[in-house]
């Protein structure tokens, strides 16, 4: 059927569109979309991006994907406008509080690439800042629906009867005030024996992140013992075997990646395997190391450039997901909408400094207030925060994965001046330079195969 509405469209700009066996892929980063065309639908999509606007011809049903889908959109529609009100939305979404709590920043690793350096702040969360805390949520909570903390140090299980203390006081709030409360945990992972773990979950810990960089032979002499220089690969190992038979908590295991250990990462697949036969409620991630503050710039020379990062990851990516050890979806969107880009975001230190974001806890100069005093917040320190824009920088204005990065990460703009090296050049998402090969990745993974094309083809993924 031909249909008979007029006007003229435009392609989205925040398409991607790319081969696949014999088939094409559209996919949308605005609306989270993404189908299969054949030859012919792709011609017809072309052709309205190819200075043909007029949709005089056009199968009726198939615009209406189109449409609805936001493959194309009225060529007096400005998606930028679009995005930027939904981003706005998000950053003042009023429902949730989010807190970074770092009850210590004493350590009991050296870690050389460290952003809070080697020098931490030794000591504990005191037992007055612990009350202000207590006090400083609960304000912040007035008329929220959740609350959600990660804890995070230095090393948080150092401080294990803070973490506790603490935990138990919110819980009791939340609950008696029909509050959800949730929490996760950043730990090296070396102390977490199961009875470390059942204290923390039962204060509903249902997330935890561990970082091991590389096979045993690599982490040991990165991720070291402060005290004696002695590995720790096989401590942390032996605790998340042990905790994972006990508790249904998920662990998730990072690991840090620059020139010295990029070419041992398919070593640290295969160890994991061997390890972990079952692979319930365990996931694997890489990341690479940026030389991103003043206390850790002279890691910059190991450190790698994006574009050839992104590359390696697809790799690892690939064999993470086929042993099980990683899952596989469509890009995730708003991945720059942290706590430190939202108005019910902070993070609190040790001393009862107020900050945005985690990069800058070893630096009180970036503080945006303090829990102890009257008023706790400075306005101006705040706004640095929430002023910035990814819609004011070109090269992300112009970025059709926008609606997935959303800038990244703002301290990475607000603060440019403490990185060095190939971290100073961009701070783009490795999905920028990888994104045909993940969407490839995910319909292989999903088994949207060439045998399969007749089943797929109009399998649309309605955004509505």
């Amino acid at each position: 059927m031909n249909t008979t509405r007029t006007g003229t469209y435009k392609p989205s700009q925040y398409n991607t569109l790319i081969s696949y066996w014999d088939e094409f892929v559209v996919y949308n980063s605005l609306s989270g979309c993404l189908s299969l065309l054949n030859a012919e639908e792709r011609t017809a999509l072309e052709d309205i991006g190819g200075g043909n606007p007029d949709i005089g011809g056009m199968d009726d049903d198939f615009l209406d994907r189109l449409l609805i889908n936001n493959y194309v959109v009225p060529t007096d529609i400005d998606e930028r406008v679009i995005l930027q009100e939904k981003y706005l939305n998000m950053q003042n979404e009023g429902s949730t509080l989010t807190m970074t709590i770092l009850p210590t920043l004493s350590c009991n690793f050296q870690c050389d690439y460290c952003f809070q350096g080697t020098n931490k702040t030794g000591g504990v969360m005191a037992d007055d800042v612990q009350d202000a805390v207590i006090a400083f949520v609960k304000e912040k909570l007035a008329g929220k629906k959740s609350l959600h903390i990660t804890w995070f140090g230095g090393e948080p299980t150092l401080a294990m009867d803070i973490i506790k203390r603490i935990s138990d006081r919110l819980i009791a709030y939340c609950d008696k005030n029909n509050i959800a409360y949730q929490a996760a945990i950043i730990t090296n992972g070396y102390l977490l024996t199961p009875e470390c773990v059942g204290e923390l979950y039962v204060r509903r810990v249902r997330t935890i992140q561990i970082t091991l960089d590389g096979p045993s032979r690599i982490h040991d002499a990165i991720r070291y013992l402060k005290s004696s220089k002695a590995g720790t690969f096989s401590q942390i190992i032996g605790n998340i075997s042990a905790y994972r038979s006990e508790f249904p908590i998920h662990t998730t295991i990072r690991a840090n990646i620059d020139a010295n250990n990029n070419d041992l990462c398919d070593e640290l697949i295969d160890e994991m395997n061997a390890v972990f036969q079952s692979k319930e409620n365990i996931s694997l991630y890489f990341s690479l190391i940026h030389a991103s503050t003043k206390e850790c710039n002279h890691i910059a020379e190991s450190v790698l450039d994006g574009q050839t990062y992104a590359g390696m990851e697809t790799i690892w990516l690939k064999k993470a997901v086929n042993s099980g050890l990683s899952g596989i979806d469509l890009p995730i969107q708003n991945m720059g909408m942290c706590g430190a880009s939202k108005n019910n975001g902070y993070v609190i230190v040790p001393n009862g400094d107020l900050h945005k974001c985690w990069e800058t806890v070893s630096r009180s100069e970036y503080r945006i207030g303090n829990i102890c005093d009257s008023p706790s917040i400075h306005p101006d320190a705040v706004s640095k925060w929430l002023d910035w824009s990814p819609f004011a920088e070109e090269e992300c204005r112009e970025c059709a994965i926008l609606p997935n990065c959303l800038g990244f990460c703002r301290y990475h703009f607000i603060y440019k001046e403490n990185y060095s090296g190939h971290s100073k050049e961009s701070m783009c998402p490795s999905l920028k330079y990888q994104i045909s090969e993940r969407l490839r990745l995910y319909l292989d993974t999903h088994n949207h195969r060439p045998e399969k094309a007749a089943v797929v083809e109009k399998n649309w993924r309605d955004c509505t």
